[in-house]
């Protein structure tokens, strides 16, 4: 499992709800790759929905000023093959 999903698994809030920041496609694939510390990359995840997404390692890896401005919401995953 890698990183990113670790994060994912380990942030849920009071209610069992996945909370993330919230991307338009647009910065999803201007973040998709870059590195944000040594040997660590942004990847946007797609929810259920069509959203993507970051999570708070990412979101607080400060590389660019505008991550702190993104809206939190709730990640919804997609379903798992065996659903």
């Amino acid at each position: 499992m890698g990183a990113t999903e670790n994060i994912i698994i380990n942030f849920y809030n009071q209610y069992g709800q996945m909370i993330g920041y919230k991307l338009t496609n647009e910065q999803a694939k201007k973040l998709q790759g870059l590195e944000y510390a040594e040997s660590c990359f942004f990847n946007p995840i797609k929810d259920a929905n069509g959203v993507y997404f970051i999570f708070n390692e990412e979101q607080e890896s400060g590389v660019f000023d505008w991550l702190n401005n993104l809206p939190k919401a709730q990640y919804v995953p997609p379903p798992t093959p065996f659903n």
